[in-house]
C-alpha cells in the first residue's frame, strides 16, 4: 500500500511537538500521528527538506494545530461547544496526570463559583483562568462549567470531577503543612446580626478557636441580605422563615418572643401581669418592629400600643437601655438567657410567643462545604445549638 506522508511541527506553549500526518490514499483526508515526544522550543527539528534558516512562523504553527485538531478557529468562551476533536478522550493522555495549572485553575473556580473571584486568589487575570480551564475541557474532552447571567454553573460531570480531586488538593495542603512545618491561617468568613454576634456566637467562639488554632473566623455583622455571588462571605446567620433559593440552610436556635426588664423597673413599676404594662415605656428594635405587636396579641393584651415607645437601630441598643431601667423590651429570650441567669434582665411575666419556623437560620453556598475550614465552623455552629 503506497503512503503519502508529510511531517509538521506544532508548537504547544513552551513545548513542540513532531507530528506525521499519513494519507493511504489519493484524496484521503491525512491522519495525524505523534512521531516523537515533546521537545522544548529552541531544540526543534526541522522536518526533511525545510530551510533551518526560515522556521514556520509561531502563529502558523498555532493555527494549523487549531486545524489539526477542531477543524476551525480555535474555540473561545467557557459556552463555546467542544469540537469532535476535542470531545475525543485520548487514551494515551488519560494515562498521564492532566495538566496541572488548568487543573488549579478549575479547582479554584468550582470552589469560588467565580472566574473573577478564582483570578483574584491565583493572582492572575480572569482571562488567564477561563484559558486553563478552557485547556482543561480540552484535555477531559468534555464541558466542566456553563455560563449563566450572573455566575458560572458546573455542569454534573464538573460537580463529580471537582468533588473527586478538592480531596487531594486538600491532603497536598495538608501534607505540605506538615512537611515544612509551616501553620497556614485558613479564614472563615461570617455574617450576622449584631445582636445574635454579641450576645450568642461571640460568647461562644473561644471553644471553636481552642479547637481550631489555624482556623481565623473573620466576623461581619448586618442586617442586609447576603449576595454570596458578589460578596466574599462563606456563610450567614439570618433571620427568616427557612426559604432562601439556592443555598443550604440549617436551622439554630428557637425564636422565642418575651418581655424583659431590670429588676429594679419591676419592683418600682409593680409589673406582675401583662396589664401592667399599660403606661409603660416599650422599647423597640426597627429591625424587628413588629415583635410587641405578635406577643401582645397572643398573650391577649388590650389597651395598649404595640408600636408605642422609643425605637432603636438593633436589639443591643434596645438591651443597653432596659439594662438602665428605661422600659421593657421585647427580647428573643435564646439571645439573653446568660443576663437571665445572671439576673440582670428579668421577666415579669409570660407567656413566651414562639415564633416556629420564623427563626434564625445558617445559609451558605453549597460548594463552601467544600472547604474543611467551613466544615468545622459548622459542625461546631450546629453542635452548639444542642448545648
Amino acid at each position: 500500500m503506497n503512503h503519502t506522508r508529510m511531517e509538521r511541527l506544532l508548537f504547544s506553549g513552551t513545548m513542540d511537538r513532531r507530528v506525521v500526518f499519513v494519507t493511504e490514499r489519493p484524496g484521503m483526508k491525512a491522519r495525524p500521528f505523534l512521531l516523537a515526544p515533546p521537545v522544548r522550543r529552541g531544540e526543534e527539528k526541522l522536518r526533511p527538506g525545510a530551510d533551518p534558516n526560515n522556521p514556520p512562523p509561531f502563529s502558523q504553527a498555532i493555527a494549523r494545530r487549531s486545524a489539526m485538531e477542531g477543524g476551525g478557529a480555535p474555540r473561545t468562551g467557557l459556552n463555546s461547544p467542544l469540537t469532535k476533536a476535542q470531545r475525543r478522550i485520548n487514551p494515551n493522555a488519560m494515562d498521564r496526570l492532566p495538566p496541572l495549572n488548568p487543573l488549579r485553575a478549575f479547582e479554584a473556580a468550582g470552589r469560588l463559583r467565580s472566574i473573577r473571584k478564582a483570578a483574584d486568589e491565583l493572582s492572575v487575570t480572569p482571562g488567564a483562568v477561563s484559558r486553563q480551564v478552557q485547556s482543561l475541557e480540552s484535555h477531559l474532552g468534555t464541558p466542566l462549567f456553563r455560563r449563566e447571567p450572573r455566575e458560572i454553573v458546573l455542569t454534573p460531570e464538573g460537580e463529580q470531577y471537582l468533588a473527586a480531586i478538592t480531596l487531594h488538593f486538600d491532603g497536598i495542603r495538608e501534607a505540605t503543612r506538615k512537611l515544612t512545618g509551616q501553620t497556614t491561617i485558613e479564614v472563615v468568613r461570617i455574617r450576622a446580626y449584631t445582636t445574635f454576634a454579641v450576645k450568642w456566637l461571640i460568647p461562644r467562639l473561644s471553644s471553636f478557636h481552642a479547637d481550631n488554632r489555624t482556623t481565623e473566623v473573620r466576623l461581619t455583622t448586618s442586617v442586609e441580605a447576603v449576595d454570596f455571588d458578589r460578596e466574599n462571605v462563606d456563610g450567614a446567620i439570618r433571620l427568616g422563615d427557612g426559604n432562601w433559593p439556592g443555598v443550604e440552610v440549617d436551622r439554630l436556635i428557637a425564636n422565642e418572643l418575651v418581655p424583659l426588664c431590670s429588676p429594679a423597673l419591676r419592683r418600682h413599676a409593680g409589673l406582675k401581669k401583662v396589664g401592667d404594662l399599660a403606661g409603660q415605656t416599650l422599647l423597640h428594635s426597627l429591625v424587628r418592629l413588629d415583635d410587641w405587636r405578635y406577643w401582645l396579641e397572643a398573650a391577649g393584651a388590650e389597651g395598649i400600643d404595640p408600636y408605642a415607645g422609643p425605637k432603636y437601630a438593633s436589639s443591643t441598643l434596645a438591651y443597653q437601655a432596659a439594662l438602665e431601667g428605661q422600659g421593657v423590651m421585647i427580647a428573643q429570650k435564646a439571645l439573653f438567657s446568660e443576663d437571665l441567669r445572671a439576673r440582670r434582665l428579668v421577666q415579669p411575666f409570660g407567656p413566651p410567643l414562639n415564633r416556629g419556623e420564623f427563626t434564625y437560620y445558617f445559609i451558605y453556598p453549597r460548594n463552601r462545604m467544600r472547604n474543611p475550614a467551613f466544615r468545622r465552623f459548622r459542625e461546631w455552629l450546629l453542635a452548639q445549638t444542642r448545648t
